[in-house]
């Protein structure tokens, strides 16, 4: 379980605060594609995340489901609506960047969407849809926020606890999930330090990046990854123990070089 989320502190603002009432508020169309684009000047959350603003109507009982892409930051939606509908997410799927929210409405009226990121002060174009009945439900349900992987910033310390509730490896040991984005020629690296456990790190993207480590020197228990980017990527991180069924707190931290 994570004690630090630090994705989750755009969800802690809600859209009926300042950010809904300077600027100006778009209405999104079912079945179409909006672009967007986050930028200098948008009105932010109070965790300093740029955020734009739309609306849609939604009739009770009627599945919908919306969506944000980009290439460009890391996308993270705010849905709130009537009958107290609240949901957010950051990855619409475990590995992904994008962000989907699915839903079905308990009560005909107007839901507000907040389009941003997952981390402060990120700008770029993005994409948001909305699509309701059959195709809503096209493709796997969205990630639950409580399993998505929690983005690493460079130089910021992770704190976290593996715990027996958190999802085990198919070998038994428990694992939190990180990620961030990797630009070509860089170096990373990636630390997990444990009092607890004996901390263990496994490294991996879509163009075959694959590393893993137990222990960063002889005798010593905490583990350290570090690689030069090839391509820009996003890096997901996973943070485990060496032994199966081992519990307790660590911190994982990743520095850009």
């Amino acid at each position: 379980m994570l004690r630090t989320c630090l994705s989750c502190l755009a969800a802690a603002s809600m859209l009926s605060g300042p950010a809904m009432a300077r600027q100006q508020v778009a209405e999104l169309k079912l079945n179409q594609t909006l672009s967007g684009s986050l930028a200098e000047g948008d009105d932010a959350l109070k965790s300093g995340e740029k955020i734009d603003n739309f609306t849609f109507q939604v009739r009770e009982g009627e599945t919908y489901q919306v969506s944000m892409t980009s290439g460009a930051f890391d996308t993270y939606l705010i849905v709130r609506g009537p009958a107290d509908l609240s949901v957010d997410n950051d990855d619409e799927a475990q590995g992904t960047l994008n962000s989907r929210v699915r839903f079905t409405a308990s009560a005909s009226g107007e839901v507000k969407v907040g389009a941003t990121s997952a981390e402060a002060a990120k700008t770029g174009a993005y994409e948001i849809t909305v699509v309701s009945g059959d195709a809503a439900m096209a493709g796997p349900a969205p990630v639950d926020n409580a399993n998505r992987p929690s983005l690493l910033v460079s130089g910021q310390p992770v704190d976290g606890v593996l715990e027996a509730s958190d999802r085990p490896l198919p070998s038994g040991e428990f694992v939190d999930g990180y990620a961030f984005m990797a630009t070509a020629g860089r170096t990373y690296e990636v630390t997990m330090t444990s009092s607890a456990v004996d901390s263990y790190l496994m490294v991996r993207n879509s163009d075959g990046l694959s590393l893993d480590n137990d222990d960063e020197a002889q005798g010593v228990l905490n583990a350290k990854v570090t690689f030069t980017a090839q391509t820009d990527a996003q890096i997901t991180v996973a943070a485990t123990t060496a032994e199966p069924a081992k519990t307790g707190a660590y911190q994982v931290t990743m520095t850009e070089r």
